[in-house]
């Protein structure tokens, strides 16, 4: 029995060290990830606020145009404008969301590698310590929550303008 366990490769594989060239590899690999996440991040967040400067444009265009030009129809495009800019705030929301889950998970097997690997203080070490970050009124002064502050600006903003919108359709309704 114990034969055949080894054979199909169900022995005790966990209790075996990876090699050092292994860990090397995998800490290579963790960090080229971690900054390539951080880097579609700002990527995604620039195009978001083009998208964002787009769309308040186009708001502002039909908003700001007279009824001579829409006619009926401005309502009804000022809704679909602030209803399309919500969900664009939303689905941006979801894609931070996602690329600090992953770049955070990088940073973390990153910091269990430098332990693995004895590198004393390394840098992915000392993101874990909480006086490596400086705070404003409290508030932890990370670019995590600068960009989430932005978002969170962005889709009340989209927010309001969607209440506003359904109310003028609601009026011409």
């Amino acid at each position: 029995m114990s034969e055949e366990s080894t054979e199909t490769g169900s022995s005790n594989d966990e209790d075996e060290k990876p090699a050092p060239e292994d860990i090397r590899l995998e800490y290579q690999e963790c960090a080229t990830l971690s900054r390539f996440f951080v880097g579609i991040r700002f990527s995604f967040f620039a195009s978001f606020i083009t998208f964002f400067v787009i769309l308040i444009g186009g708001y502002h265009y039909v908003w700001s145009a007279r009824r001579a030009v829409f006619g009926e129809l401005q309502p009804y495009l000022l809704f679909v404008v602030a209803f399309s800019g919500l969900i664009v705030a939303v689905v941006g929301w979801l894609v931070e969301k996602r690329n600090v889950f992953l770049y955070r998970t990088c940073d973390e097997r990153l910091q269990e590698l430098e332990e693995e690997l004895r590198i004393p203080m390394g840098i992915y070490r000392r993101l874990r310590f909480p006086t490596a970050f400086s705070r404003f009124l409290g508030i932890p002064a990370r670019h995590v929550v600068a960009i989430y502050t932005m978002y969170t600006a962005i889709s009340i903003v989209w927010i309001i303008l969607v209440v506003y919108s359904g109310y003028r359709v609601w009026e011409v309704w």
